[in-house]
């Protein structure tokens, strides 16, 4: 699955929570991929967070937001993700 494939994915899911994909399960290989963009999103998030801080700028969107926001996503992934990748998943996160 590449990369562009599994966003266009997250996004659908997230934007639309009644869009169902039939059959579709993500393995092992998906969600080291998932993960990992998941993951970097949320690092840089949190560093673009902490300049604000330093410059004493407000943020269009708050931290609390964005991770409320990651959390839901997380969430969506799980729910399309084999129970073995998703085992494996939590396993070595």
């Amino acid at each position: 699955m590449s990369v562009a494939f599994a966003l266009k994915v997250i996004a659908t899911v997230n934007q639309n929570h009644a869009y169902k994909i039939k059959n579709m399960k993500f393995n092992i290989q998906d969600r080291i991929v998932l993960d990992e963009m998941v993951d970097t999103f949320k690092t840089e998030m949190i560093k673009q967070h902490h300049e604000y801080d330093l410059d004493g700028k407000k943020p269009i969107i708050t931290k609390a937001y964005w991770l409320m926001m990651i959390k839901e996503v997380q969430d969506k992934i799980d729910s399309f993700t084999t129970k073995k990748a998703l085992k494996h998943s939590n396993k070595f996160r």
